[in-house]
């Protein structure tokens, strides 16, 4: 359901909702890997932050959240398990180092 792509190796980070999972491609298709498949109901929208070294994304399964981790899938833990229904997008302002998502 959603792709982002890391700017600086080209690689592109998919959420799959329906095998429950968030992967990491290389921009030549050569590589690949799960790098997050346990405690996901609907993943969905992904952003990615290499500068930082994170990737952000939306859960609109039981349990809604928005959550964090490092690019390769470890370090993860929830932003925001609150007062969401089912949230659908997720974006950064880079230059107002904000999270935005709807």
């Amino acid at each position: 359901r959603g792709l982002a792509v890391d700017w600086t190796t080209g690689n592109v980070f998919y959420t799959d909702a329906g095998l429950q999972q968030i992967g990491v491609v290389t921009a030549d298709g050569i590589y690949s890997a799960v790098i997050v498949n346990n405690s996901l109901d609907k993943p969905g929208s992904i952003v990615v932050d290499p500068t930082a070294g994170y990737m952000y994304w939306a859960d609109s399964g039981l349990g809604p959240r928005i959550e964090i981790a490092t690019m390769n899938g470890q370090s993860r833990r929830q932003l925001i398990d609150t007062n969401l229904v089912e949230p659908a997008g997720i974006t950064i302002d880079f230059n107002g180092q904000k999270l935005y998502w709807s």
